[in-house]
C-alpha cells in the first residue's frame, strides 16, 4: 500500500538546457508474509574418490544458524529523476525500496552439522545444539535496487528503452540485471514489440508482444519469454494480455 508523487523542476532543466527535469518520490507500507536467513560456519565438506571410485563426503564440520520469522512489517519509499534531453531522448536513475521490515516472531535456530564416520554413514546431520531464541525487533533490509534507464525515438515510428538495475541490499544482494526493447510502430493501430533481458551474466531471455491500438480502446498482448514458445528450454511459459481506456 503506498503513494507516489512527480513534479517537474524547470529551474534545474533550465540549468542543465534539457527539455524537462521530473523528480518523484514514493512511499509504500510492507508487509511480509515471511523470511529464514541461513549462515554456515566451520570447514564445510570435501568431495573425495572413494572405494570403487564412489564419491565420499568428508570433513564436515560446521555450525548452521537458520534464522526466521512471519508476519513481518515495514516501510520503504522510492526515489528517482528523469531528464528528458530533447524530444529524441531521455535519461533517467531511481533508489528502489530504501527501507526494512521488522520481525516481532524472529527465532534463532543453531544446529551442528556432522558426519558420523563410525556409525557407517555418509552423509551429513544435524543436531540441534540448544532451544530456539528469541529475537525481538529484528529487522532484514528491504530489496534496495539503484536503477538506470535510457530511451527515445529513432525516426517517427521506432521507441526504444535499457535498463541496468543493481540489488543493493536484501535478498539477492549483488545481482545485475540489463535489458532492453523495441517497439515497432509502422503501423498505428499495430505496435510491434521485442525485448531482452540478462541477469548476472545468465543466458540472454528474450520477450515478445504486440499491440491493437482501437481509438479510446487500447489492448496489448505479450510474453516475457519467447523461447517457451518456440520449443526451447524455459523456466515459465507465461502470455499477458491488458486492455485500457486512453484519453
Amino acid at each position: 500500500l503506498g503513494g507516489s508523487l512527480t513534479m517537474p523542476v524547470a529551474p534545474l532543466a533550465r540549468m542543465l538546457g534539457v527539455k524537462a527535469v521530473h523528480a518523484g518520490l514514493g512511499y509504500k507500507t510492507l508487509y511480509g508474509i515471511g523470511f529464514a536467513e541461513v549462515t554456515t560456519k566451520g570447514e564445510g565438506f570435501e568431495v573425495v574418490e572413494g572405494e570403487h571410485g564412489l564419491p565420499v563426503v568428508e570433513n564436515f564440520d560446521a555450525e548452521i544458524t537458520i534464522v526466521s520469522g512471519e508476519k513481518g512489517r515495514g516501510s520503504a519509499f522510492d526515489v528517482g529523476v528523469a531528464v528528458e534531453i530533447n524530444d529524441n531522448l531521455y535519461v533517467d536513475v531511481a533508489i528502489i525500496n530504501i527501507g526494512q521490515l521488522k520481525w516481532d516472531d524472529a527465532q534463532q535456530r543453531i544446529y551442528e552439522a556432522y558426519i558420523d564416520h563410525e556409525a557407517g554413514e555418509s552423509e551429513p546431520q544435524l543436531k540441534e545444539t540448544g532451544p530456539a531464541k528469541d529475537l525481538a525487533n529484528y529487522a532484514i533490509d528491504a530489496p534496495q535496487t539503484l536503477r538506470a534507464g535510457i530511451g527515445g525515438k529513432a525516426g517517427s515510428f521506432i521507441r526504444w528503452a535499457a535498463e541496468y538495475s543493481h540489488q543493493v541490499k536484501g535478498p539477492g544482494k549483488g545481482t545485475s540485471t540489463f535489458g532492453a526493447g523495441v517497439e515497432l510502430a509502422y503501423l498505428k493501430m499495430l505496435p510491434l514489440r521485442l525485448g531482452v533481458r540478462s541477469t548476472s551474466g545468465s543466458s540472454p531471455v528474450y520477450s515478445a508482444g504486440f499491440g491493437i491500438n482501437l481509438g479510446l480502446v487500447t489492448i496489448d498482448v505479450g510474453t516475457p519469454d519467447l523461447g517457451a514458445f518456440l520449443g526451447g528450454k524455459s523456466t515459465e511459459w507465461a502470455l499477458a494480455f491488458s486492455t485500457g481506456l486512453r484519453f
